[in-house]
């Protein structure tokens, strides 16, 4: 072991790199690797055999603690407040760190906990059946338990502190970064497999971020609606993502208001993207609609803009603190506001470039590197508060 207390982080999301969560567990590790002072840390992880931990390993470059972990809500729960816990004692850890919103409520040292948002507490769609009220019960009772809480942006911190009464001066802001996309899609050959559905080297509006009902997606397609004969019908609305099943709870299948406002021509449905077909398509977008109205940070519109697409998203409070002028912000209830956004950028190529400039400049002030450091500040402060070992230790 190093100089450092060593920090065990709860790896229930290191195999969904498709969620928020799970980029933000990839994302948060690769850079804390590259610090000067680089924490000794160990990831328990869950559902991986010998090859899955040896490849984890390779990957992220430190120890993976492979555990067994069922794929449920319950198995979920048991990891969460049993076996993560009971493991990093053993492995003789000073400090957890979960970095989601489930920490154990009783855990044998100091806890962090990242809150990326609260949306089962403020948004009532989403807080489900009695199950699920009880674990946000739990997770927030847990939170409030925990050393300190990390969170992704001004916006989040005050609803976290609305809905839970977890005090300001216990939270940390650490923004996230978007420069994990530098390097990708710049290569034409990744936009080959999308020629049949459309041409990517012409004019497209792109969306992605999911269908939850909060993504509010139909609202920029009517807006687009509206847009189209000012735009001309060669212009596509791309979307991609792997598109909701019929059961999927509080997902909004888009296709139906397609065929509704008779967009069939004009909307083409990718699926499925990888990280390098994402951002490829970002740096050839001629927008980026990012029309949610709720998010802990919103971190696809700050990729676009990082990618230099110009960025039309819904005004909230985290949309005006992360993209600020940089992008076109719309009342997220009315189409004909994103109707204008979409006419102004695609129609005047001025206006267009200085949203890519802007979008640029603004992008490039938030780094997964800040992000790392400020989380690995929290743990030097916690070690410092609570008297964790920071020389060698057993493990």
């Amino acid at each position: 072991m190093s100089g450092h207390p060593r920090i065990a982080i709860n790896g229930w999301f290191l195999q969904h790199p498709q969620t928020g969560s799970g980029q933000y567990l990839r994302c948060l590790l690769r850079w804390v690797q590259r610090l000067a002072s680089l924490p000794d840390l160990v990831l328990v992880a869950p559902g991986l055999d010998r090859l899955g931990r040896v490849e984890a390993e390779r990957e992220l470059g430190l120890d993976v603690a492979a555990v067994g972990g069922a794929e449920s809500a319950l198995g979920k729960l048991y990891f969460e407040q049993v076996t993560f816990p009971c493991v990093a004692r053993r492995l003789g850890a000073h400090i957890l760190h979960v970095p989601y919103w489930g920490s154990p409520m009783l855990p044998a040292v100091p806890c962090v906990v990242s809150v990326l948002d609260v949306i089962p507490l403020v948004l009532p769609e989403y807080r489900g059946g009695p199950y699920n009220r009880a674990y946000f019960r739990l997770a927030a009772a847990a939170a409030r338990r925990a050393k300190a809480v990390l969170t992704i942006s001004a916006a989040a911190r005050d609803d976290i502190e609305r809905a839970t009464g977890i005090p300001v001066g216990r939270m940390h802001i650490t923004l996230l970064g978007a420069d994990h996309v530098d390097g990708f899609g710049l290569s034409a050959s990744t936009l080959e497999r999308f020629r049949p559905r459309f041409d990517p080297e012409t004019s497209f509006v792109l969306y992605v971020g999911g269908f939850d009902r909060r993504k509010n997606l139909e609202t920029a397609l009517r807006g687009f609606a509206l847009a189209l004969p000012s735009l001309g019908p060669v212009t596509p609305f791309v979307i991609a993502g792997s598109l909701p099943t019929s059961t999927a709870a509080r997902q909004v299948d888009p296709r139906p208001a397609v065929r509704e406002l008779g967009l069939e021509r004009s909307v083409v449905f990718l699926g499925a993207v990888t990280e390098d077909e994402k951002a490829a398509l970002m740096r050839r977008a001629a927008a980026f609609v990012f029309p949610s109205r709720y998010e802990g940070f919103g971190l696809p519109a700050l990729e676009a803009m990082r990618c230099g697409a110009p960025v039309i998203a819904a005004r909230t409070a985290v949309a005006e603190e992360v993209l600020g002028d940089a992008a076109i912000l719309c009342h997220p209830g009315d189409p004909a506001s994103f109707r204008d956004a979409l006419v102004r950028v695609l129609g005047d190529p001025a206006v267009a470039a200085d949203l890519r400039a802007s979008g640029l400049a603004r992008a490039a002030g938030f780094s997964w590197q800040r992000c790392a450091q400020q989380t690995a500040d929290v743990y030097g402060l916690i070690a410092d508060d609570s008297g964790a070992q920071r020389g060698p230790g057993a493990i």
